[in-house]
């Protein structure tokens, strides 16, 4: 969860150059050097090509020089610098910082289990409907509306004729056939969920007068939290850091085998505020 954040993933430049003429910046040099290739592996049968496709398989890929703090540090990480700090809710977590990019932290398991969970139910439960903005809205509008409750009921998707003027009916009142949409699809096809006021990609800025419902107040909380504590650490840091106030979050959903694609968090108005 990202508060403020924005996700967009991005295609590696081939070449030396972008097509504007503009040497790669270093975020397109490392999302080209990381990005993942497959190789297809094509079965021959007697000099004969069997079969028009062949499994893919991922190739190995070199990271002996990406930093993974879920490691022991090694001799070549070089500034790398780690302390044990306090945090709101009795909370001592390891940070780590790169000494040659200040303002960079990782606090490591700053939420228990338990408190992920909790906070993944309310914003389900709560936080996904509209006004809010996900990857459903452009397709949808802002009809998809009590989605979790839906699709615990195992209801389908009708906007034209749903019950109570929902856009929801009993699945046995939908007609038969694969082209039935239901609500637990919807559900696992959410991928994102934009909490706070909505943001306008074009002209990338915040709708600040538009509907929208407060981050939850565990988030708000956290993210505030940690940003007072940094702040606190480094001796007053920034006026930026002493003056945060989360007010917007990006929240991601993940299935099994989904990753976060490289992105470059660069669509707030002031680059100095935190991100969290």
């Amino acid at each position: 969860m990202d508060a403020p954040a924005k996700a967009s993933g991005g295609y590696a430049i081939a070449g030396g150059a972008s097509s504007t003429g503009k040497a790669p910046s270093a975020f397109r040099e490392a999302e080209k050097k990381y990005q993942l290739h497959y190789d297809q592996e094509l079965k021959f049968s007697k000099g004969k090509l069997r079969g028009k496709r062949g499994r893919l398989r991922e190739r190995p890929t070199d990271l002996s020089e990406v930093l993974d703090f879920r490691s022991p540090p090694r001799d070549g990480d070089v500034g790398v610098v780690e302390v044990a700090m306090d945090f709101p809710g009795n909370r001592r977590r390891t940070v780590r910082s790169l000494a040659r990019h200040p303002g960079f932290y990782h606090v490591e398991s700053y939420l228990t289990c338990e408190e992920c969970e909790e906070l993944a139910r309310e914003i389900l439960e709560t936080h996904i409907d509209p006004p809010a903005s996900s990857n459903h809205t452009a397709r949808h509008g802002d009809r998809v509306s009590g989605l979790w409750a839906a699709a615990g009921r195992g209801d389908a998707y009708d906007p034209v004729s749903g019950r109570d003027g929902t856009c929801w009916s009993p699945l046995s009142l939908s007609p038969s056939g694969s082209g039935v949409l239901t609500a637990r699809t919807l559900l696992e096809r959410l991928r994102w969920v934009s909490l706070g006021p909505r943001y306008d990609w074009t002209r990338r800025k915040y709708l600040r007068d538009s509907p929208h419902r407060e981050l939850p107040r565990g988030l708000k909380a956290m993210a505030d939290g940690a940003v007072a504590s940094l702040c606190a650490e480094e001796g007053g840091a920034t006026s930026s850091m002493s003056t945060f106030g989360a007010d917007a979050a990006l929240v991601n959903f993940y299935g099994a085998g989904d990753t976060l694609g490289g992105h470059v968090d660069d669509a707030e108005a002031d680059l100095a505020q935190p991100l969290v």
